[in-house]
């Protein structure tokens, strides 16, 4: 019986279970595609995954090489010297952080935020939420208050995609904040 040719794409092979493509993961398969370990060298080969043939590299459309630029991670916003006014382990989760500083650092309300805890080296991820403005309040909610506890000081960061272009115009948004949690420096804004 002949062989028939499918027009299956990458992310329909992707999806085939582990065991028939010898790959644990969807991205050890993608690294497999990269590496050139399913390919000979010289050769045009197909592997053949439950009477599906896959090309030896990915379409050229999955990976979009041609139109999509590299897009590097660069800090977006940053809250410097922080000072934690409260901990509360018994909420869903998320950092409270004073209104005023979310506007003036450009973060976003729910937006992922990165923190360094500089009194005790902890580093961990969350998202924002708006406390009263005026407030000074930078509270750590849920999981994270067994982190931080109530006078630590917090650099609280957002990360952006920019590409090379937008890189040269970029500058992040920092706010500096002394230890009655004031503004005491703005760069970037």
């Amino acid at each position: 019986m002949p062989q028939e040719k499918s027009n299956t794409s990458f992310l329909q092979v992707a999806v085939v279970k582990p065991a028939e493509v010898g790959y644990t993961t969807k991205s050890a398969l993608l690294d497999g595609w990269q590496s050139g370990r399913l390919r000979t060298p010289g050769k045009r080969v197909y592997r053949k995954v439950s009477g599906v043939r896959i090309p030896p590299h990915p379409p050229a459309e999955f990976l979009n090489l041609r139109s999509r630029q590299m897009l590097k991670t660069i800090l977006g916003s940053k809250i410097h010297r922080a000072i934690v006014t409260d901990a509360n382990v018994d909420y869903e989760g998320s950092m409270a952080i004073d209104e005023e500083f979310l506007e003036e650092a450009g973060i976003e309300p729910y937006e992922k935020i990165l923190i360094g805890n500089q009194s005790n080296g902890h580093r961990f991820e969350t998202y924002a939420i708006k406390a009263s403005r005026g407030s000074k309040s930078i509270v750590l909610n849920g999981a994270v208050a067994h982190l931080g506890k109530k006078g630590d000081r917090l650099t609280i960061m957002t990360f952006v995609q920019l590409t090379a272009e937008q890189l040269k115009t970029h500058a992040p948004k920092v706010i500096v904040l002394n230890d009655q949690n004031e503004i005491i420096n703005r760069r970037g804004i």
